[in-house]
């Protein structure tokens, strides 16, 4: 059997984001066990990923950036050739309109497959790079739907979107790998009650609308309140416990709450 040569966008250092991780990364040593080879080009580097959204640091968030469109028209340029399927997760570039996209699935008329886990065409920004807004381009997922072969949505309602500009969608939810990794329980009943989030510093702002709540629980109930991420929440809770994620540890990080948000 032919090796299939496969080329990964991905907008993330590995190892790092949920999305990018469970929809992407999880499924390499599977592709490479069925005869595919599988190369990565990520957009931030590991320093970039770090420093994207702390307030300030706009020369070196100017620097991440504009490493990464270097690496991405090399790729575009010069690399895509080589390859039997090109696979963008999200986005080829977080700023800007989809250039990369069209040359690779509409000029050079290559095999581009569109992953995407969330509704990216509704505007979203953090308020650490409200700046940015203006070029984030929402519009462009319609058309890199319309330029892909091959689409892979994470649910029906991401899937219904694609289909209207392109027939070829797949509906492929984010799963985790429950035979060799994610296979081991807590004893709950022994345990204080505890409730608990992990997510990634652009996801933590969603948790603000709850912490209301979680205020008033504590008045009544003695419970433990985990966050697990990459960044520390500004949260006035008595209960609130943070762990630093981190992927050696995640699994037994993960079993200390019994109700998860």
């Amino acid at each position: 059997m032919k090796t299939k040569k496969v080329l990964f966008l991905l907008p993330y250092p590995l190892h790092n984001a949920p999305s990018q991780r469970f929809r992407m990364e999880a499924f390499f040593p599977l592709l490479k066990q069925n005869n595919i080879e599988v190369h990565t080009q990520t957009f931030l580097d590991a320093n970039g990923w770090k420093i994207l959204y702390k307030n300030g640091s706009a020369w070196q968030k100017i620097r991440a950036v504009a490493a990464g469109f270097v690496k991405r028209w090399w790729a575009t340029l010069f690399l895509v050739w080589r390859y039997d399927f090109i696979v963008v997760h999200r986005e080829a570039a977080p700023l800007g309109p989809p250039v990369f996209e069209w040359i690779i699935g509409s000029l050079w008329k290559r095999k581009m497959i569109f992953d995407f886990d969330d509704a990216i065409w509704i505007p979203a920004v953090s308020e650490q790079n409200k700046l940015a807004s203006f070029a984030k381009c929402f519009w462009k997922t319609k058309w890199i739907c319309k330029w892909s072969y091959r689409i892979a949505a994470g649910n029906q309602y991401l899937a219904e979107f694609a289909r209207r500009h392109n027939p070829n969608v797949f509906v492929i939810p984010t799963c985790v790998d429950t035979n060799h990794r994610y296979n081991s329980l807590a004893d709950h009943e022994t345990q204080k009650p505890s409730i608990g989030w992990t997510g990634s510093h652009s996801t933590i702002k969603y948790l603000h609308t709850i912490v209301p709540v979680l205020q008033k629980l504590e008045k009544i109930y003695d419970f433990d309140f985990y966050v697990i991420c990459n960044k520390k929440p500004a949260f006035q809770l008595n209960s609130l416990k943070y762990i630093e994620w981190k992927e050696d540890t995640e699994i037994e990080d993960l079993k200390n709450i019994n109700i998860g948000l």
